[in-house]
């Protein structure tokens, strides 16, 4: 009974409002490489979880995360900060990458440090999600589109523990459309 009583604790605590530590995503101008109907945010490297709010009923897909990899010169002219797309961990010294996280010599050179991912499963600097019952998980793929439909709300982060985001640099964007508007 204690145990289930603990789960359900921890459960309920994941899905809870926005912690003190916690931080609503930043809303910017839309890329133009974009969807013409989306709406573009940026993810912040060095805070934890980053709340995007979603309108009742929406049919909302995550069309485009944008890192150093995917991104245009148009975007770069359109959007100033976008020349500098790209997260990472412990940022003096790894590569900013996008929402793949790091591999490679990267994910290697990491390997001792996987005490400090906030996710097992992804590798260190991937982007993570949670959803409003708890699970997290990682989205890998910068164009697959990612259907955010059902919740109030989505939190994103990079995978790095808590203790761990001072060091890390950087940030993505993300665009997402709301099937309903377009």
């Amino acid at each position: 009974m204690f145990r289930i009583s603990l789960i359900l604790a921890t459960a309920l605590a994941l899905a809870s409002p926005l912690q003190a530590k916690d931080r609503a995503m930043k809303k910017i101008s839309k890329l133009p490489s974009a969807h013409a109907k989306s709406v573009c945010y940026e993810i912040q490297g060095r805070q934890g979880w980053q709340r995007m709010n979603m309108p009742a009923n929406s049919d909302a897909q995550v069309l485009t995360i944008f890192g150093p990899k995917n991104t245009s010169r148009q975007d770069k002219k359109a959007y100033p900060k976008a020349k500098k797309i790209g997260w990472s961990v412990i940022d003096l010294f790894h590569k900013r990458v996008g929402p793949e996280g790091h591999h490679g010599a990267a994910a290697v050179a990491l390997a001792p440090f996987d005490i400090f991912k906030y996710f097992n499963d992804a590798p260190h600097g991937a982007i993570l999600v949670r959803l409003p019952n708890g699970w997290i998980g990682d989205v890998r793929d910068p164009n697959r589109p990612i259907s955010l439909s059902g919740e109030a709300y989505y939190d994103f982060r990079i995978n790095d523990s808590d203790q761990s985001l001072g060091d890390n640099g950087g940030f993505l964007v993300m665009c997402i459309v709301d099937a309903a508007h377009y």
